[in-house]
């Protein structure tokens, strides 16, 4: 993935109150990305940890999103908008079908299926913003 969708991320990183950054628990530190964190630096962040289920013994706690989000704008008037980000193939979609409780966005066993960023709401006057994955610098597959 070159910087165009990084460019777009920026576009929509204008308009969302809060970014939601998806790592894999079974190595934090390896999932996230350099060039994630300096460009979300300035938002609030709440950190997702996708597949616990893959862990013999959970050691990362999770957080309820939905919840958090209500935390951080109790008294929102309108919509918050999320950005859901993280590296490819560590689970953003994923994570947006089980808070929509249905499936909405398309997943599969191999990075790039999202291609275009795509708006979903998964509870009242709550929409994530799925994202394809960013690659770590110098870590994009041939």
């Amino acid at each position: 993935m070159g910087h165009r969708p990084l460019d777009t991320m920026k576009e929509y990183l204008k308009v969302v109150n809060v970014v939601i950054y998806v790592l894999d628990a079974r190595d934090p530190d390896a999932s996230k990305n350099p060039v994630l964190d300096e460009f979300v630096k300035n938002k609030k962040i709440i950190y997702y940890y996708s597949m616990r289920d893959l862990l013999a013994r959970p050691n990362v706690p999770n957080v309820k999103v939905i919840d958090e989000i209500q935390k951080m704008f109790p008294n929102k008037v309108g919509y918050v908008k999320a950005m859901v980000v993280g590296v490819p193939n560590v689970g953003k979609s994923t994570l947006i079908n089980k808070l929509a409780k249905r499936k909405k966005t398309k997943t599969a066993n191999f990075e790039g299926t999202t291609k275009v960023p795509q708006w979903v709401e998964v509870a009242p006057k709550i929409y994530l913003l799925d994202t394809p994955g960013v690659y770590i610098t110098g870590h994009k597959p041939k």
